[in-house]
Formats: C-alpha cells, structure tokens, sequence
C-alpha cells in the first residue's frame, strides 16, 4: 500500500468535548489517548505537507433539521453547540494550516464544503480520525467510499463509548469500505 503525501488528506472529525469529556455513558474511553495520538498524527500530517481537514460538530437549532431536534428534544440537550465548552476540541492542537468547516450531521459530507474542498486541491485519499467510531467516522467513512475517495481509517485514532460497537464497526469498514490501519504503519506508508 501506498500512499501520495500530495493526494492525502487528514480529516478529523468530531473530536471535541461534548464526545470526549462529558462523564457520562456517552464519553469516549480512552479519550486522552486517542487525542495524544491524532496530536502525533497531525504533527507528523503538518511536516510532510498533508492538508488537515476539521469537521466540527455544531449541533446548533438553526443547523439542524426537524427530525434532529425531535432526537434530542430540548436545546439544552443538543450537544457541540456554539459558545459551550463542549462545542470546543478536546485537547487537540490544531495548526494555523488546518480548514475548519461546520457540520451538523453524521457524515462530514452532507451540506458541508468537504466533498469541493478534497476535488478542488485534487485530494483523492482520506486518512479518518475522531469521534465516535460506530456513528460520525462510520459514516463519513461509507460516504466517502461512495463518492470514490479511498478512506483509510486510523485505528488508534478513533473511539467510542462502547467497545464492542467500536470493534464491529472497525470491522465492517475494514471489510466493506476502508483501509483499517494503525497510526505507526501511516506513517511508513506516506510517500
């Protein structure tokens, strides 16, 4: 496997408080992990040239469709939303570099730029990070696998509060619509 440095992108999705330190059942395990290892990751993304991309999850009343606010009733419930703690990313350092677009749905393509910015810098290769493995990252994954990008996802850089869902969903994507890899073969593998 190979991958072009040129023709890569790191997207990063999601990974911000209201998913990773929120003390609850819906809290990412092993979060501050997870978040050392997208930090290597985008570190090593900035010095061999590859566009980091952030999906931020803003989950807002006037972004979300009818159904969305059925899901989570009152708005104090809704999660990532402008202004809160829990909307901001949960110990990642970003570089000034990186493209930061809002999303308020699951999958990262739908009405966001995602799909225009990666056609537009000729980027045919998503390197997948974040939250949480079995919803957003599933998601995006099979939607960018539907759009014919080639989606790798990065094991140790993704997570979920539940680990079975996390290893299930790790598995049908490695079987069905990505490369499934850890974070150190990445690295090896860029060219």
């Amino acid at each position: 496997m190979k991958i072009e440095r040129n023709k890569t992108a790191l997207l990063v999705i999601h990974f911000q408080n209201d998913f990773c330190q929120t003390h609850s059942d819906e809290s990412i395990q092993g979060a501050k992990r997870i978040a050392k290892k997208i930090n290597q990751l985008i570190k090593f993304c900035e010095k061999n040239a590859v566009q980091i991309l952030l999906s931020k999850a803003t989950y807002d009343s006037k972004y979300l469709s009818d159904f969305q606010k059925l899901h989570w009733m009152k708005e104090e419930d809704y999660p990532c939303r402008e202004g809160t703690k829990g909307h901001e990313y949960y110990k990642l350092k970003i570089p000034k570099s990186a493209v930061e677009f809002k999303s308020s749905r699951n999958d990262s393509f739908v009405g966001t730029p995602l799909e225009t910015l990666l056609k537009a810098k000729g980027i045919d290769t998503l390197l997948i990070v974040g939250a949480t493995t079995e919803v957003c990252v599933h998601t995006t994954t099979c939607s960018a696998d539907a759009r014919d990008f080639r989606a790798i996802v990065i094991q140790d850089c993704v997570g979920s509060p539940n680990p079975l869902r996390h290893e299930v969903s790790l598995s049908i994507l490695r079987d069905h619509f990505a490369d499934v890899i850890p974070s150190k073969m990445l690295m090896r593998l860029i060219q």
